[in-house]
């Protein structure tokens, strides 16, 4: 009798992204208690975020949850010895835009830059400048692949791209978050100074931080960073 072949069935592995949670000098204290909550493993944390990672799920939850960060960013790429504008767009040619976004979609890029304090200094930065030669490192390869271009849309992308330049490394990142996470859109009108909702959350988290799980109020359904109205009364009453 002839025997059936052995199938083999072969599970797909989701890969591990490294993220990046941006937030207001002094609050990556508690950015890091709020990220390792979620849970995820910590990999760094700088003054004005922290770095972790974890699966595609792990990065939706992040800028969801996040209270204390403005944005949630994922890393692409990152390359070494980028001293000239001509370098950063060789570097953003070597990525696969195509798996990124599609022509039809707008696109920005935006870059930042610092320096350790050892370094020695050199000419600095022009952000908008790189910006431009990225942009048409990104532009060009579309061209030349499909004979469609991307459009820029500095108002209202639907992909940003943001790159940080540190002691002549570059890292690419894709923005998850679309305007600043304290915002959301739900704001039809706003005062001359208002509170943003992290810097409220961290008054509360610093006044009843053995309070705040995620089972209380101050949860964020729909990423809208509205406040528990109970914490408000509470902190007037004992104010």
């Amino acid at each position: 009798m002839e025997s059936k072949p052995t199938v083999f069935t072969l599970k797909k592995v989701e890969p591990t992204y490294r993220l990046f949670a941006i937030c207001p000098g002094g609050l990556d204290v508690v950015l890091k208690k709020e990220i390792e909550a979620l849970p995820a493993k910590i990999l760094a944390t700088y003054p004005g975020g922290v770095e972790f990672e974890g699966k595609l799920d792990l990065a939706y939850r992040a800028t969801l949850k996040l209270r204390t960060a403005s944005r949630v960013l994922l890393l692409l790429k990152d390359f070494k010895n980028i001293f000239k504008p001509e370098e950063l767009y060789e570097a953003i040619q070597k990525i696969d835009w195509d798996r990124t976004f599609s022509p039809p979609s707008t696109f920005a890029v935006y870059v930042t830059e610092s320096q350790s304090e050892a370094k020695e200094r050199r000419i600095p930065v022009n952000p908008q400048f790189w910006a431009l030669k990225a942009k048409d490192a990104i532009v060009d390869q579309f061209t030349k692949r499909f004979n469609l271009r991307p459009d820029i849309d500095r108002t209202d992308p639907d992909i940003t791209i943001r790159l940080h330049l540190h002691d002549q490394r570059l890292k690419v990142y894709l923005d998850l978050s679309g305007e600043s996470m304290h915002e959301r859109g739900y704001r039809g009108k706003t005062l001359e100074a208002p509170i943003k909702e992290r810097l409220h959350f961290l008054r509360s988290f610093l006044r009843f931080g053995h309070t705040l799980n995620r089972s209380s109020a101050h949860r964020n359904p729909d990423c809208t960073r509205l406040v528990s109205l109970s914490i408000w009364i509470h902190e007037l009453e004992r104010s």
